[in-house]
Order: structure tokens, then C-alpha cells, then sequence
């Protein structure tokens, strides 16, 4: 019996900083070999993606700014170290938050593994973004060229990614639309 692979969502969560562009990510001080993370998690049962994305950011960063969705700008279709499939949809939110670094603690679901761990957020150049998540070897970077230097939606539908028949233009273009229909 084949298993349903798990949805993902996972969000570049941008601002204009004073030297430019900048992306949100965190990592588990207590855990330096874990790396550097984009924040993300499993789509709920009858949970929109879009949805799933903001309430993944609040759990996993504890973001205090405003967050605006500026669309999907990537999917991926991989593995788990378990074997477990998994898809993980990658949207772009832009966002007001005035804090440049804090300190986390991890809400949400009680079974999860990261509930409870501390979190080190701060945002960083997009440049020093693809070196930082390269490094922890989940692939997040793939989608960081397609966010544009002024934070807006990109212009144009980002190349189908391998290994995802889910990644057509058409399909991505339909996922953004839906994702910014108000009660979609």
C-alpha cells in the first residue's frame, strides 16, 4: 500500500532591510548540526497551504510583523530521511517585522518534534541566504533567485522543477491565484 506523500509549506519571508533585501531564517541553538531553516511544516487536513504557511511562520519564528502573501514561487517533491514522501509548496510573504534578531520558542502541535525548542530567527541578506541554506543540505535554497529585489511577486512563473509533475506553469500560476483569493 502505497502511503499519500505529506504536504509541505515553507516560506521566504522577506523585507527591505538597510543594505537591501533581506529573508527570515532560524536555527536550533541547541542544535547547531541541524543548520540553517526557512520556516515551514506539515499542511492540517482541510487546511489551505497559504493558510498553512502563516500558521507554520507564527509556530516557528514568532514573527511579530505583519505578513502579506505574495504568492507560491516553487514546489519541490522529495524524501525524508525515513523514506517518507513528502511535497513542499514554497511561498514568498513579505513582511513589516522591525526586529532584526530574537530568541523563539517553538509552538504548535504537541506531538511535534521541534515544539518546545529554542530558535535563534534573525534576517539575513538573500545572498548570504542560499550559502546559509545550502549548507543544511534540505534544498530551500532552490527557490531564493526567484525572489525579486524589491520584495514583489515575481514577474514571471519560476522553470519547472524536476522530479514534480505538480510544477507546470499553468499549475503554478493557478496556485498563486488562488492562494491571493480572499475566501478561496
Amino acid at each position: 500500500m502505497t502511503t499519500a506523500a505529506r504536504v509541505r509549506a515553507t516560506s521566504y519571508i522577506t523585507r527591505t532591510g538597510t543594505l537591501g533585501p533581506e529573508v527570515l531564517v532560524f536555527n536550533y541553538p541547541s542544535t547547531p548540526v541541524a543548520g540553517t531553516h526557512l520556516p515551514g511544516g506539515g499542511v492540517e487536513p482541510g487546511e489551505r497551504p497559504d493558510t498553512a504557511a502563516i500558521r507554520e511562520a507564527l509556530e516557528e519564528t514568532g514573527i511579530q510583523g505583519s505578513l502579506h502573501l505574495l504568492g507560491v514561487v516553487g514546489v519541490q517533491q522529495g524524501t525524508y530521511d525515513t523514506g517518507a514522501s513528502r511535497i513542499s509548496i514554497y511561498f514568498h510573504l513579505a513582511s513589516d517585522e522591525q526586529r532584526d534578531s530574537w530568541a523563539h520558542t517553538m509552538i504548535g502541535d504537541e506531538t511535534a518534534w521541534d515544539t518546545g525548542l529554542q530558535v535563534a530567527c534573525r534576517f539575513v541578506p538573500i545572498e548570504a541566504a542560499t550559502e546559509l541554506l545550502q549548507a543544511s543540505g534540505h534544498g530551500q535554497e532552490q527557490f531564493l533567485e526567484t525572489l525579486t529585489a524589491d520584495g514583489a511577486a515575481p514577474s514571471s512563473v519560476p522553470p519547472t522543477m524536476q522530479h514534480n509533475k505538480l510544477t507546470t506553469p499553468r499549475f503554478l500560476a493557478r496556485s498563486a491565484s488562488i492562494a491571493r483569493s480572499p475566501g478561496a
